[in-house]
């Protein structure tokens, strides 16, 4: 499932988000790393931060970027799996 960034901070701020990580994208070849978002809520299941203009999965092309996403949604703590 997807969530864009306004919608996890609401999930986050009410303490639904338990954790985020940082994970290569999956299926995504080239010479530099593709990047997203994991995010887990309280019940177990993951969700994926998604583009604001549509219902695609938010990719980024560095650690940077991905880590400000994290932790502009409230994330202060943040797991890099690649």
């Amino acid at each position: 499932m997807h969530v864009n960034s306004e919608k996890a901070q609401l999930l986050f701020d009410g303490g639904d988000l338990t954790r985020c990580t940082i994970a290569l994208a999956p299926m995504e070849s080239g010479p530099k790393a593709i990047w997203i978002l994991l995010l887990q809520r309280r019940n177990g299941t993951q969700l994926t931060l998604q583009m604001a203009r549509n219902s695609d999965v938010r990719l980024f092309h560095s650690l940077d970027a991905a880590w400000s996403a994290a932790h502009k949604i409230g994330f202060r703590e943040i797991r890099v799996q690649g």
